[in-house]
């Protein structure tokens, strides 16, 4: 394994080639990246390459980017300010207390929480949990089951295979496909629901704006 630590700077880029085990990303006070695993790396100008053949947990300096091209367990990212981008999880994914993230494919569950910008996301294949999301939101496919609460910005579904629950957004939501239920609660903007084969629900009202939604299913309003 070697050395556990490495100069990087107060923004560096981490870069995690393959991991084939679980990977924990968390900040600490040093400006050095430390590691823990059976890991290799390759040290570049302001930037930090590692693969692993089993679990890592990497702490790295607040500011850091970090990159993910493939990651064979569960993933966990906390409290990072710098650029987050992941191309494939085959594990469950966990964000926490991030500026913005940009997600390719999930195999798991997806949860996201306390966000301070956008959250865009290409494929879950599990259930997706989103909550307090301060910028806008967007998932071309999800195949399990979705909730969305505190929302700040827009939010935009592609197609979703499961039921949809969302609460309190204070921009547009638009859904283009879901094959199940959806939920509405407290929705700001305009909203833009089509294609759902299963029911729709209503509750809170809706602000002045010009809506659609369409349900084969049946359509509850409750109205305040």
């Amino acid at each position: 394994m070697g050395k556990e630590r490495f100069a990087a700077g107060k923004k560096p880029t981490i870069v995690i080639s393959d991991c084939r085990g679980d990977l924990v990303v968390r900040p600490w006070m040093e400006l050095d990246v430390r590691a823990k695993g059976d890991f290799a790396v390759e040290e570049l100008p302001e930037k930090l390459v590692f693969e692993s053949s089993g679990d890592l947990l990497l702490n790295v300096p607040e500011g850091a980017s970090i990159e993910l091209k493939q990651g064979y367990g569960d993933v966990v990212i906390r409290s990072i300010s710098g650029r987050i981008g992941l191309e494939k999880v085959s594990g469950d994914l966990i964000l926490n207390n991030l500026i913005a993230a940009k997600i390719g494919h999930v195999a798991g569950d997806l949860v996201a929480k306390n966000l301070s910008g956008m959250l865009a996301v290409e494929q879950v294949d599990g259930d997706v949990v989103l909550r307090s999301i301060d910028g806008d939101l967007s998932i071309d496919l999800a195949k399990g089951d979705v909730l969305a609460q505190y929302i700040s910005g827009s939010l935009s579904f592609q197609e979703v295979i499961g039921d949809i629950n969302i609460r309190s957004v204070n921009g547009d939501v638009e859904i283009t496909s879901g094959k199940r239920d959806v939920n509405l609660r407290n929705i700001g903007g305009s909203c833009m629901v089509g294609n759902v084969l299963g029911d729709i629900r209503l509750l809170g009202g809706l602000g002045p704006f010009a809506h659609s939604l369409h349900a084969e299913g049946d359509f509850v309003l409750i109205w305040p």
